[in-house]
């Protein structure tokens, strides 16, 4: 998972500071997605987020002009597509999110790479966090099932004959 999101963020840095840097840029995509973001984040579509979520960075690498980045990018992109499922589901308010990318697009509309760069970062680093703690979350939940099935067990099995747990049979020496 640290390797994906590094990988993430070293390439849709790229792809923002030549997007910034080209003469043609159009970032009238990455706005349409981003009403669009707005539009579920207030009736709490969080699918919908998701998916829009993930067609506006889309739109940095295609703004980058580097068609490598962006199969770079298309090679991930479902992946991230699982992740961000996950992570908006944790998500009360999406309202917070939105208001990330609102950042995103004004540093990128105003050519500025660093603040971008700082801005892409948070963003990221905050994904990261979230799923981290819900993957941390589950397994924490998983490994206290397991135990409690295991307890389960032994307490069932001594009050087995004599408090002795039977045996399997398929463990027994072959006669």
């Amino acid at each position: 998972m640290d390797e994906l999101y590094a990988i993430r963020g070293a390439a849709e840095r790229l792809a923002g500071e030549l997007a910034i840097a080209s003469a043609t840029v159009d970032w009238g995509r990455a706005e349409a997605h981003l009403d669009a973001m707005g539009r579920c984040a207030e009736v709490g579509d969080y699918d919908g987020f998701a998916e829009v979520d993930l067609e506006f960075h889309t739109e940095f690498f295609v703004n980058s002009g580097n068609s490598r980045l962006l199969g770079l990018w298309r090679q991930y992109q479902p992946t991230f597509a699982t992740l961000l499922g996950i992570t908006n589901a944790q998500d009360a308010d999406l309202h917070p999110s939105y208001r990330d990318h609102l950042q995103l697009i004004d540093r990128a509309r105003a050519g500025d790479r660093e603040g971008l760069a700082a801005a892409l970062a948070d963003h990221l680093d905050g994904s990261h966090r979230r799923l981290s703690r819900t993957v941390a979350a589950r397994s924490a939940r998983r490994a206290s099932a397991q135990l409690s099935s295991t307890v389960a067990w032994v307490v069932g099995a001594s009050g087995a004959v004599g408090g002795v747990p039977p045996t399997c049979s398929a463990l027994e020496p072959a006669r």
